[in-house]
């Protein structure tokens, strides 16, 4: 398992205001449909400003969730193919070209039986550019479905 840069140590595994973690129980590797819908809702808005990192688990997706997430207005890449970097001025890039860079990172997820479960999501920029939450997940007769549990943060 990679580990995380030190920056990013004090974002995953957060907690909310009483100090619990927003869902409880074990964690087991993220499904790779639930990483499409994921990265999918995370990237809905997403700019061409950035290179998009994605990583599942502290680990890059496999290349098939990449390519079905892929987007032909702005790139998505594995996030070892990216710099984080706190620098606030520079923030993270993309080590090929240097262009700015959003790290997605999703994982871990946590089910509460076969059809829900939740699910950690944050991104980060650069500096104090980051956010996060817990993601609820449900599976309907048509595949997962991605909701916002109401606990969020923003620095």
């Amino acid at each position: 398992m990679r580990a995380l840069p030190m920056f990013l140590v004090g974002l995953v595994g957060s907690t909310n205001a009483d100090g619990v973690e927003p869902s409880a129980g074990v964690s087991i590797p993220v499904p790779r449909d639930v990483q499409e819908v994921v990265f999918r809702k995370e990237l809905a808005a997403a700019s061409n400003k950035y290179a998009y990192c994605l990583s599942v688990d502290d680990r890059d997706p496999e290349l098939q969730v990449i390519k079905a997430v892929q987007r032909k207005d702005i790139l998505i890449v594995a996030a070892s193919d990216c710099v984080a970097a706190s620098d606030t001025l520079r923030g993270s890039y993309l080590k090929s070209n240097h262009q700015q860079a959003m790290i997605v990172l999703i994982g871990p997820y946590k089910p509460v039986d076969d059809s829900t479960g939740s699910l950690k999501v944050e991104t980060y920029q650069g500096g104090l550019d980051a956010s996060g939450g817990t993601l609820l997940l449900r599976r309907t007769p048509d595949g997962w479905v991605a909701e916002s549990s109401g606990y969020r943060w923003e620095s």
